[in-house]
């Protein structure tokens, strides 16, 4: 089941929703949108949760500023996340008990040699593109801890935005991201042992919630399918994710 305005074949259900979304947007160019200030992580008040409410419906995306910041910060990320409904984590190889992972250079080899424990800049990605399709990736909190001394910036898109410049362009570009191998991740085996076995699976998919995104920008250990339609779509996407728009 999808939502009818995702449906390739529904013009007038999708022009709807396009021109809603559209026109409720907060387009921010390159600045960040002031931050929702919340004072207490444990209890958020109801003006501070309704506001990230409305920027997630609005944007896909809510920034916050803790006023008072309390000793241990791990705990931030997490309670703030129960407290907006999100109670399932994703247990992955570089996260603890909770799922937090603490983003942040290390030699440790079993973490530093993905890139986001190093030093070196990352590319346009969904997070956990390479899960299991039950193990999909549907909302997450990054929280900052400590500015690095230089660098460290972020830069964040609504996938619902690729989807409709990528629609109003070529609605065949929809259906070949829509393909269930349209990209393929290969399995991750370290030291004779499987990690993780080759994922297969769309771009774009459907729940009876929303759309979702599966994504990387990375060219290594990455299987785009075999066919011009897809090729074309993945290279607008990485002409999209480029402009200054």
């Amino acid at each position: 089941m999808q939502l009818a305005h995702f449906d390739l074949t529904n013009e007038t259900d999708y022009l709807t929703w396009r021109e809603k979304k559209l026109s409720s947007y907060v387009f921010t160019g390159t600045a960040s949108p002031a931050p929702i200030n919340i004072t207490n992580v444990d209890k958020l008040n109801c003006e501070a949760r309704s506001e990230i409410e409305q920027r997630l419906h609005r944007n896909n995306f809510a920034l916050y500023r803790v006023t008072d910041v309390p000793s241990v910060q791990a705990d931030i990320p997490v309670n703030i996340a129960h407290q907006l409904g999100l109670i399932k984590s994703d247990k992955h190889l570089c996260g603890d008990e909770t799922g937090l992972s603490q983003i942040k250079v290390t030699e440790k080899r079993s973490v530093g040699e993905y890139i986001p424990y190093t030093n070196h800049a990352i590319n346009w990605h969904t997070d956990g593109y390479y899960n299991e399709d039950h193990k999909k990736i549907h909302s997450m909190i990054l929280h900052c801890e400590k500015n690095a001394l230089e660098g460290g910036d972020n830069a964040f898109i609504d996938h619902e935005l690729i989807y409709i410049f990528l629609r109003d362009e070529n609605p065949d570009f929809i259906q070949a991201l829509c393909h269930r191998d349209a990209m393929i991740i290969p399995e991750n085996r370290q030291n004779n042992v499987l990690i993780r076995a080759e994922q297969a699976g769309p771009v774009f998919s459907f729940s009876p919630w929303g759309l979702h995104m599966r994504y990387t920008a990375r060219t290594r250990s990455i299987i785009w399918r075999d066919d011009s339609l897809t090729s074309k779509a993945v290279e607008r996407i990485r002409e999209i994710y480029n402009e200054d728009s």
